[in-house]
């Protein structure tokens, strides 16, 4: 009887030791999530990864794509003046390396423009009918190709998260629409999400910090975030790209769909459209010809930028997930037009009765009556 109760101790105390033991290994893998995501945050809000050198004037050459956006929303504001410290330290990236040192870019070139992506953040901009005509003109270009089918849906999956969550500017920041978001979410588009971010993970785990010391010069918290990034992803799961494409063949998607995103008359919806098409071209080139030697700084930032809005969006698919009353969330949203359209026709009717009243007053009495 007592080597039966000794048995049973000892198996109570194994199972709550390996019960621990699984718990503790699963709050430190939360935590460390937490601080890939808190790093990867932090990193694309910094002057190096936030200003960016692009060209929103390309020519479109699809003029039947192309659809006007009047909305102020639409338009991406361009910075004017460059601090020096921006010029002249951190900036090597638009430049090349000759001998070992970089030579940086001429100021003068008048196609592109410097943006600050802390400013131009991807929010709903009221772009609708254009943007259908361009996912349909790319997705017709790789319906026969299933892995950039799969990555590319992601993509967009994200962007319509995106526009859920920072639908309506309030102050500083924005107001998110869970009744938008729960009436166009798709189940089979988010795994295509999950799939495109995990594919772009097992891209960035195996970069080489080290090359890009003179391509993109940070400061050492920045190069330590970036590390710390890189490092955390190294254990991540490797998906092939399996659809057999030649480089001149990838090549040659990639003009096609950037000649539709070129067509985009949204500025800010071409702005994320070319850097996150861009940051997908880099993953897929990366893994196919597994050489990051020669990666540009500004390849490095559209990479980074496509890993953070993949990863942020299940983020705020989770948070979107957990409303219970959308319908609150709607009169919250839409508290200030509603309070308008209520106080204006109070006004209105207040001013009709009002004025229905004095005529009465002012009707002459017919004395023959």
């Amino acid at each position: 009887m007592f080597t039966r109760m000794k048995t049973i101790q000892t198996f109570i105390f194994l199972l709550l030791i390996t019960n621990f033991r699984r718990f503790s290994s699963q709050n430190d893998e939360i935590k460390e999530s937490e601080q890939f995501y808190k790093n990867l945050n932090n990193l694309v809000k910094t002057k190096c990864f936030s200003r960016i050198r692009i060209n929103l004037d390309q020519p479109c050459r699809k003029v039947d794509l192309m659809k006007k956006c009047t909305f102020k929303s639409c338009h991406v504001p361009r910075i004017e003046t460059l601090d020096p410290e921006f010029t002249k330290n951190l900036v090597c990236r638009f430049g090349i390396e000759e001998n070992n040192q970089c030579k940086y870019f001429d100021p003068s070139d008048k196609n592109l423009s410097f943006v600050d992506l802390n400013v131009a953040k991807q929010t709903f901009t009221n772009y609708h009918k254009g943007a259908f005509d361009i996912w349909e003109a790319i997705y017709k270009e790789i319906e026969d190709n299933t892995n950039l089918y799969r990555l590319i849906s992601g993509i967009h999956y994200s962007i319509f998260v995106h526009i859920s969550f920072f639908y309506k500017s309030v102050g500083p920041g924005y107001l998110s629409n869970p009744i938008y978001y729960l009436k166009k979410k798709n189940s089979a588009h988010f795994k295509n999400l999950i799939f495109a971010e995990n594919f772009v993970k097992g891209v960035v785990g195996r970069l080489q910090i080290n090359h890009f010391r003179c391509s993109l010069e940070m400061e050492d918290q920045h190069v330590d975030q970036l590390s710390d990034i890189v490092a955390y992803l190294r254990s991540h799961r490797n998906i092939k790209f399996n659809d057999n494409l030649s480089l001149s063949e990838l090549n040659t998607l990639e003009n096609k769909i950037f000649e539709a995103i070129n067509c985009i008359e949204c500025e800010k919806c071409k702005l994320w459209g070319l850097i996150q098409f861009r940051g997908l071209f880099i993953a897929i080139k990366l893994q196919t010809t597994q050489n990051s030697s020669c990666l540009p700084g500004d390849e490095l930032i559209y990479l980074t930028h496509l890993l953070h809005k993949l990863t942020s969006s299940i983020s705020y698919v989770k948070i979107m997930e957990k409303y219970k009353y959308p319908l609150v969330d709607f009169f919250k949203y839409y508290s200030i037009e509603i309070s308008t359209i209520i106080i204006s026709l109070t006004v209105f009717f207040t001013f009709n009765k009002f004025n229905k009243h004095l005529d009465i007053k002012r009707k002459p009495v017919n004395k023959d009556q």
